[in-house]
């Protein structure tokens, strides 16, 4: 038994603790930050963006999108249902606000975003 517990303890003393790398070595990028962000957000998850010309195209599960430094529900937010563009020059969202509903006239979630043929 007493074997038994020194390789026990033998190999927890070799597991690192798992924790957020919140300062590592120089040059490499923290992992983990309250930073604002200095871009668009959106309200949930967005599963797909697709550039095409000068517009970003971002889709996903969302039903707004809001500016930067501003808190969920302020007046700046837009409505965007799981689909918004922007330009990627400037950063500003465009009106582009199609609706995206399922078969059944649900709202659809967007997966993946694909350009037309002809490139548009």
């Amino acid at each position: 038994m007493g074997l038994i517990t020194l390789i026990i303890s033998a190999v927890l003393t070799l597991v690192p603790i798992a924790a957020a790398d919140t300062a590592p070595p120089a040059g490499e990028p923290r992992t983990v930050t309250a930073d604002p962000l200095p871009t668009w957000q959106t309200d949930g998850t967005v599963w797909a963006i697709r550039i095409i010309g000068d517009t970003v195209y971002v889709g996903g599960e969302f039903n707004t999108i809001r500016p930067p430094g501003a808190d969920p529900g302020d007046p700046a937010e837009l409505p965007r249902h799981n689909l918004a563009a922007f330009n990627a020059t400037t950063g500003q969202p465009l009106p582009w606000n199609p609706t995206v509903e399922g078969p059944d006239g649900t709202q659809a979630i967007v997966r993946d975003i694909h350009a037309t043929p002809d490139g548009q």
